[in-house]
């Protein structure tokens, strides 16, 4: 994964992860079979801001349906970036764990004209804002477990590209599945020391009752 400077081109905004969105949902059903999903099992959620609780989550290339070339990535406030895979090199299903060392942090999605192209034509940045009322960025979550599992969905072309091209926008060009883990139950305190040595309590009550019976057999022996 490669580290450098990104800084976003949007203001930094507070996170409200797991929030109710008040956006419209504008991912295409396309893009929910596309990954074999029903918008009915998720819960959009407010996604205009930065990340917390993600040092740790795996993200998973679960789709793309896009001529046009990205690289996907997560960017800290302070603008260092970590690239979490090419889909020039890498094809659906390639996994990351993200490593959060600088948190919180917003995701980002780059387009390259062609797959030979040193630098991207576009950023997009799950920090929000609109390009002419178009949101590039959608997400979802559901419980799983103890665990949240978050789908995010990517439109990769400006207004002024997409017009014209049929289907667009769909926000299928790059899914990512998030999985976030969730608490752990701590551990059972170590046993008290040389507790592997001490008597049951069943064992304890026979060697009671073995006891007391050996001192009136001894008493009877007396009278």
């Amino acid at each position: 994964m490669a580290m450098r400077r990104l800084l976003p081109a949007v203001a930094a905004a507070a996170l409200v992860m797991g929030g109710a969105s008040a956006q419209a949902a504008l991912v295409s059903p396309n893009s929910w079979a596309d990954i074999g999903e029903s918008s009915s099992d998720w819960t959009q959620i407010t996604n205009d801001g930065w990340w917390a609780g993600l040092d740790g989550a795996t993200a998973t290339f679960a789709y793309g349906d896009a001529s046009w070339a990205h690289s996907f990535g997560v960017v800290s406030e302070s603008g260092a970036s970590t690239m979490l895979w090419d889909d020039r090199n890498s094809n659906a299903g390639v996994t990351a764990t993200i490593s959060a060392g600088e948190d919180p942090l917003a995701f980002y999605l780059e387009t390259y004209r062609r797959r030979n192209d040193a630098e991207p034509m576009w950023t997009w940045y799950s920090t929000g804002g609109t390009d002419e009322g178009l949101d590039h960025f959608y997400a979802y979550s559901q419980t799983v477990g103890s665990d949240t599992h978050v789908l995010l969905f990517w439109e990769d072309l400006p207004v002024e590209q997409a017009k014209g091209r049929r289907g667009e926008p769909d926000h299928d060009d790059m899914i990512v599945r998030v999985v976030i883990p969730g608490e752990t139950e701590p551990p059972p305190p170590p046993p008290p020391p040389g507790g592997s040595d001490l008597p049951e309590p069943a064992t304890s009550a026979l060697l009671g009752f073995g006891l007391l019976a050996l001192g009136l057999a001894r008493r009877r022996r007396r009278d």
